[in-house]
C-alpha cells in the first residue's frame, strides 16, 4: 500500500496512501516503485511511523515533518479498521535508518 501496489482494502485506503506518498515525496522521502525487492531507509522510517501511530500510547519516536503526521495517523487507522497491524518490531526498523 505504501508503494501503491496493494489495493485490497478499498478506495479510502488508496486515496490515503496516495496522499501519504505524495506528501512524503514533497518532504524529501523516497518511496520505491512497485515491485522493488528491497525496502529503502525512507520507507523504513514511514513504516515505523505507521506502526507507532497504531499504538494506543503512541509518542512519535521518529521525527517527521508535521505535514506527514496527520496522514500517517489516517493510514494507520485505516489499517487498524481492516485488521492489519504492523508488528512492534517495525517500530525499531526506522530508528537506525539513514535519511537518503
Amino acid at each position: 500500500m505504501l508503494r501503491g501496489e496493494e489495493q485490497r482494502i478499498g478506495l479510502a485506503a488508496i486515496d490515503s496512501f496516495a496522499r501519504l506518498r505524495r506528501i512524503a515525496t514533497e518532504c524529501g522521502l523516497r518511496i520505491q516503485p512497485p515491485g522493488t525487492r528491497y525496502v529503502s531507509d525512507d520507507e523504513l522510517v514511514l513504516l515505523a511511523s505507521l506502526a507507532d501511530a497504531q499504538r494506543l500510547n503512541s509518542a512519535p519516536t521518529i521525527p517527521l515533518d508535521e505535514r506527514l503526521t496527520a496522514d500517517t495517523r489516517a493510514c494507520a487507522e485505516l489499517l487498524i479498521r481492516n485488521n492489519l497491524r504492523l508488528s512492534p518490531l517495525t517500530l525499531y526498523s526506522g530508528r537506525g535508518a539513514r535519511r537518503s
